[in-house]
């Protein structure tokens, strides 16, 4: 059986005007969502930046508070601006240069300011048992202080 269609009859579709529309409210959803979608990558993207900014000074900080325990004497070479650390065995050396890398360490690290000190006085160079740093990443500083911690038998030599 077949059904005639009649010149009154009409086939119930949506209408051009409501299919534009329809598109047009698909195409501005999809626009928005690739805006948020491309906005979430470049904050996931600075954060993730700023993790790995942070980390490199904690390895930096880290490096520095090792050396100073394990080797009984640090000493600041003004000639070439380095940090020596040395025992009778062995001798470790970070380059202190403004706008240098650490040497030890391959990342780049902009020391903005630095301060020596020994026996709590701020000292220019030789002799050194504490260091406070500026380190200055893009507009960022991060401070960093670290400092030999002295043995009951040091403290009793030095008087303190």
């Amino acid at each position: 059986m077949t059904k005639n269609i009649g010149k009154h009859s009409k086939l119930k579709a949506f209408t051009l005007h409501e299919m534009l529309v329809v598109l047009l409210l698909t195409a501005i959803i999809t626009g928005m969502a690739f805006a948020v979608l491309q906005f979430t990558q470049k904050q996931f993207y600075a954060i993730q930046t700023n993790q790995e900014i942070k980390t490199k000074v904690q390895q930096l900080e880290e490096q520095l508070w090792i050396d100073f325990q394990k080797y009984p004497n640090a000493r600041f070479d003004s000639a070439i601006e380095s940090i020596v650390f040395y025992s009778v065995l062995d001798s470790v050396q970070h380059s202190l240069k403004r706008n240098d890398s650490i040497s030890t360490d391959p990342l780049y690290l902009n020391i903005k300011n630095n301060t020596l000190y020994w026996k709590g006085e701020a000292v220019t160079g030789g002799q050194i048992d504490a260091v406070a740093l500026q380190i200055q990443v893009n507009k960022q500083v991060f401070p960093i202080f670290v400092y030999k911690r002295l043995s009951a038998k040091a403290q009793l030599e030095n008087g303190i």
